[in-house]
């Protein structure tokens, strides 16, 4: 075998290897997320009191089934908003509308969130609701999932949907 063959084999190896590197390292970060998380809302939950961890428990179970009714609403009315933005002639009064709309849905989340945080943290001492701050303050962040009205313009085969995604591929790809 030739040398400049050596050469470009194992500098192709040496890719393949860093590549498979990137590609694991980015689906580990994704399943590690949510599990990192848990871990250290259990960690924080140890450190209370069983008194007090079996109340925070029983009203997060509670909260989540209180406020699954309206996060499926708020969605519903995400994509109702995004369908008058992407929607051949915009109309700004039923933008408005709907933006209203969920603005007011958000609003009603946001009440029932405080309203089990006040019911928490009314029964806690200083220490702990600090505790549970912390833990709140190191969430991360939730994205909402691409738009339907997305996928349909890409496969509309117009072609600044296909710039704008290469564009935006280009984008994430130098980060």
């Amino acid at each position: 075998m030739s040398k400049a063959l050596r050469i470009v084999l194992a500098f192709s190896i040496l890719l393949n290897v860093l590549l498979i590197g990137i590609i694991i390292g980015s689906f580990s970060h994704r399943l590690t997320g949510p599990l990192t998380m848990h871990n250290q809302m259990n960690e924080m939950m140890g450190e209370l009191p069983e008194d007090k961890r079996e109340l925070v428990e029983r009203t997060m179970k509670e909260l989540h089934s209180e406020t699954n009714e309206t996060k499926k609403k708020i969605e519903r009315k995400r994509d109702e908003v995004l369908e008058v933005l992407t929607a051949p002639e915009f109309d700004g009064g039923l933008f408005d509308q709907r933006v209203a709309e969920l603005h007011e849905l958000m609003g009603e989340l946001v009440s029932e969130v405080a309203s089990a945080s006040k019911k928490i943290a009314s029964e806690l001492d200083q220490k702990q609701r600090i505790m549970i701050a912390e833990f709140i303050r190191r969430r991360p962040t939730h994205h909402f999932p691409p738009h339907r009205a997305w996928e349909k313009w890409e496969e509309s085969g117009d072609e600044k949907a296909g710039e704008i995604r290469k564009r935006k591929e280009n984008d994430n790809s130098g980060q």
